[in-house]
């Protein structure tokens, strides 16, 4: 039997090569101390009815602040519940 990753269902790229592929176009934004105030606060908010992780609420401080509306997609559901657009 072929391992998963052989199957012609797995992904076209791996990993390495999906990397190479998507890091030249995206956005890469720095996490700054500003950042973590706010986002302990949504942590609090949501981690009991959202099971929100930190990392979440970090991602969702950063990209609801980002200037000119820049879209995030995800595939995240916990993404969805606050308001965000998701993929999948």
């Amino acid at each position: 039997m072929k391992p998963s990753c052989c199957s012609p269902t797995a992904s076209i790229l791996r990993p390495p090569e999906f990397l190479d592929t998507i890091k030249p176009v995206l956005s890469l934004v720095p996490v700054t101390d500003a950042v973590l105030p706010e986002a302990e606060q949504v942590f609090r908010r949501h981690v009991r009815s959202r099971r929100l992780s930190f990392c979440d609420a970090i991602s969702f401080v950063v990209v609801t602040t980002l200037p000119n509306n820049i879209p995030c997609l995800s595939f995240d559901k916990d993404f969805r519940a606050l308001g965000l657009t998701v993929i999948g």
